[in-house]
C-alpha cells in the first residue's frame, strides 16, 4: 500500500476520516488543510490510522496542526490506532504523546460507525 487514500464520513456531531496507506510528506501536506476544514460545525474529528502503514514527521505535523485549529473552534481530535502502530513511537520520540489523544479502535463507541453519511 503506497498512496494515501482518504474516506470522510459524517455522523451527527462527528466527522470520521479513515486513512489508508503511507501518511508521509506530500500526502500529509495536502491533507493538513482539509482535515481541519472537514470539521465544520461538528464537535469532534476522528482520524482512523489503523490502515496507515507508515507515518513520518510531516504526517504527525498535520495531526498536530489540525489539533491546534480544532481547539480554537472548541472542537476535538481523536486518533484511532492499534497498540503497536508507528504513531505511538513517533509521539514518544518527539515527546508529543500528551498532545494528541490516541485510542485503540475497540475502546471507541460504536456510534462512530453507525449510521454514517459520506461527506461531500
Amino acid at each position: 500500500m503506497d498512496n494515501l487514500s482518504v474516506e470522510m464520513r459524517i455522523n451527527g456531531k462527528r466527522t470520521y476520516v479513515e486513512l489508508k496507506g503511507r501518511f508521509t510528506l506530500m500526502d500529509a501536506l495536502s491533507l493538513k488543510d482539509s482535515l481541519a476544514a472537514s470539521i465544520g460545525d461538528r464537535e469532534c474529528l476522528v482520524v482512523d490510522l489503523r490502515e496507515v502503514s507508515e507515518i513520518d514527521l510531516t504526517g504527525l505535523n498535520a495531526l498536530l496542526m489540525t489539533q491546534i485549529r480544532l481547539r480554537k473552534k472548541a472542537s476535538s481530535l481523536l486518533v484511532l490506532a492499534q497498540t503497536e502502530h508507528p504513531i505511538h513511537e513517533l509521539l514518544r520520540l518527539t515527546k508529543f504523546q500528551d498532545q494528541i489523544e490516541v485510542k485503540k479502535r475497540d475502546l471507541v463507541s460504536n456510534t462512530i460507525d453507525t449510521p454514517l453519511q459520506k461527506a461531500g
